[in-house]
């Protein structure tokens, strides 16, 4: 009968195995993390949201039909966006930065609600079924404040503050900015499109006028 010698360094090796499989894990984990942060969604979403923050900087410039004509064709692209980002876990607490203050949102508000001027104020349906009064400028300033914040911490050098900045987006999206988006979505597309109408039924009665 052959005869297994038992090495007195086996269990030494099988622990070294041990321990190199565990790295390697880790590895692996690490980048796949790193993919997920680099990832296509993530990267798509930086853009949209980027771009949504500078137009609501800029908005002082253009008048309420130019606003409302891109925000109603942004705002879906945002949500769909949104919902795509990547599960990641929070990685270092610490490395999470709000940036947007207090006069910047402000800013945004103030911006928007000159602009909007009767416009601004709609109602909605809460999920105790309650008529809740609400405002497309605070909606947007709320939402520009979590993409914003998005954005600067994304572009931090380092992976942590990155891989934080889709955590927070995500789980901002689920409870906050993703809600108050589609219900400043449907108040915009009533004030777009019920002026639409207007317009088009005042020209209808001047061509038959004439």
């Amino acid at each position: 009968m052959e005869k297994h010698i038992h090495s007195p360094n086996c269990n030494h090796d099988h622990e070294h195995d041990e321990n190199h499989f565990d790295n390697e894990a880790l590895d692996d984990n690490t980048v796949s993390i790193k993919d997920l942060v680099y990832s296509r969604q993530v990267i798509e979403m930086i853009t949209v949201a980027n771009d949504f923050c500078l137009f609501l900087e800029k908005c002082e410039t253009l008048n309420k039909s130019q606003i409302l004509e891109y925000l109603h064709r942004i705002a879906p692209l945002l949500y769909l966006k949104g919902s795509l980002l990547p599960d990641v876990q929070l990685s270092d607490p610490e490395a999470t930065e709000r940036f947007v203050n207090e006069i910047q949102w402000e800013a945004i508000f103030n911006s928007m609600k000159k602009i909007l001027e009767n416009s601004d104020t709609f109602y909605y349906t809460d999920s105790n079924l309650d008529t809740i009064e609400a405002s497309i400028a605070e909606h947007l300033a709320d939402i520009y404040q979590d993409l914003k914040d998005f954005v600067w911490l994304y572009q931090k050098d380092t992976l942590n503050p990155k891989q934080n900045a889709v955590f927070e987006c995500k789980a901002l999206f689920q409870t906050n900015w993703g809600i108050k988006l589609t219900e400043a979505m449907r108040a915009m597309h009533l004030v777009l499109f019920n002026q639409q109408i207007l317009t088009s039924n005042s020209n209808n009665e001047n061509w038959e006028n004439d």
